[in-house]
This record gives structure tokens, sequence and C-alpha cells, in this order.
């Protein structure tokens, strides 16, 4: 503390009324306010050591955010245990270690990748991979059918039930790039509406009666070139929803954005039961 009053005081008017004797009222004033300088110096030395798993403070709730279940460790465990999910934050955030872990978790998912196998990526060959078109698999706010029969189609014959004029595949999934909300008002005042009378105080373009906040999902990329950054999450094989509880779908989207790599798109192929 001595090192905070000294230069508060330096900083002081020179005059009686600010030499702050010794056992005076103002004199404790000041060094009540100088105390907090110290507690945010304190902290902001231990900020470092903080993100070190076998000296953190904050040890469970660095658990927590993780996910890792403690009950059964010892706080030296809880460390170790820490320690080894931050080496994989850090240093293997890719499929493979996603589905790991997802799994460990008790989820009963695998991930699948972008491309489809038929023409995988193969090194020292000029084969050029079909990437999946994300659309006709996931849903999203601007995109939530697809018209699947189109003129001049060339896997549509006659007589199959997908190749009638106007038949739609619904996307079963939906995109996971983040978790955003927006606020919208709840409109009291639609056009139509015969409840709503020229001159009626209510009956004004815009009015509304509330806000709503909504989860809203990404709109999905039309361009093939931003494809190859989806990663799919579901069944074992490729189309397959994954049958997941609902109470544990926030767990659930924690671990994929901890875990997926940052430059990729999520498409959970998932229903939630």
């Amino acid at each position: 503390m001595t090192r905070f009053f000294d230069a508060v005081r330096s900083l002081l008017p020179d005059g009686p009324a600010w030499r702050l004797p010794a056992r005076s009222n103002i004199r404790a004033v000041f060094k009540g306010c100088v105390s907090e300088f110290d507690r945010v110096a304190e902290r902001a030395a231990n900020t470092y050591t903080d993100l070190l798993p076998q000296k953190t403070r904050h040890l469970d709730t660095f658990n927590k955010q993780l996910g890792i279940d403690t009950q059964a460790l010892d706080e030296q465990q809880k460390r170790d245990t820490l320690a080894h999910e931050w080496q994989n934050l850090s240093s293997n955030l890719s499929a493979h270690n996603l589905q790991r872990t997802l799994r460990a978790h008790g989820f009963d998912v695998y991930v699948h990748e972008a491309f489809d196998p038929a023409t995988p990526m193969t090194a020292g060959t000029q084969v050029v991979p079909q990437y999946r078109d994300p659309r006709l698999h996931v849903r999203s706010t601007y995109t939530t059918r697809i018209y699947n029969s189109g003129a001049g189609e060339a896997h549509m014959q006659a007589g199959e039930p997908a190749a009638q004029a106007g038949f739609i595949l619904e996307a079963d999934g939906y995109p996971l790039a983040n978790i955003a909300f927006e606020t919208k008002p709840v409109l009291s005042c639609v056009a139509g509406d015969p409840s709503m009378q020229a001159g009626e105080l209510k009956a004004q373009a815009g009015e509304y009666s509330a806000l709503e906040r909504k989860r809203v999902n990404p709109t999905l990329p039309d361009d093939p070139k931003y494809w190859p950054y989806f990663i799919y999450i579901g069944g074992a094989n490729f189309g397959e929803l994954a049958n997941i509880s609902s109470l544990r779908r926030r767990e659930l989207e924690r671990i994929c954005l901890q875990r997926k790599p940052a430059h990729c798109w999520l498409a959970m192929l998932v229903k939630y039961i």
C-alpha cells in the first residue's frame, strides 16, 4: 500500500488541508482508496500464472468451461486433466480429434469430411474431389428448401418420385458456425389484418407489442468454393441423423465450437429427442 499511497500523496496540492496527518480521517480515506490499487496490481501480476493449469486460482471455473467432469478427481488430478485438455485445444484442432472428444463425452456421433469418399484427395494425383453441397443437408434461416427436380437434370427419370416438378428436399441438419441471437419486434399491425382499421390507435405501420429474442442460423454459402470448409457431424453413415438428448444440446454445441478447426463450419446432422 505504501507505494501507491505515496504516489497519490505526491499528486495532491501543496497546502495545510492536504498534508494528511497521522490518524486523521482524510488520511484514512486516502488509504482506503489506494487499497483498491493494490488489489488491481496483485491481480495483474497473477494474470499469467492464472493461465497455467498447475498454478491457476480458477481451476474449477476452467474445468467447467471445458466440460471436464471433476467429481471423482482430487485437485492435482484436476490440474493434470486441465493441462491435457488445453494441450489438445492448442495443438490438435482436427476433425479426427473432434470425433474422439465427442465420443469420449458420451455422444454417439461421427465426423464426416466435406468431400465424397468416392473421390478422396490423394497426394500425387490429379483427382479433383467432389465436395458435398451443404445446402442439400443443412437448413438455414434463408435456405430452408431445395428444389431437387430441375429441367434437364441428368439423374431424373420419368416415374421416379423425386422426378416430379416442384419436388422438395427438406434439409434435416442445421449449421453451427457460432451461436448468435437477434432481437426483433413482435408486430401488432400486419397488412390485411381484419382487426386493423384506418384511424385506430394501433393501426400504424411498424406498431409492435413486444421484443422477441431468437436464435438465428447463418446463411449457407451458395459459392462452391466455400463447401470444402464444412465438417459434418451425424450418424455412422453420412446423411444419417444422430439421436441426441435435447437436454445435452448446449453441451454438444459448446464442445463442437471449442474443438472445431477455426476456419470450418459445422453441419449438424442431429435429431434432438
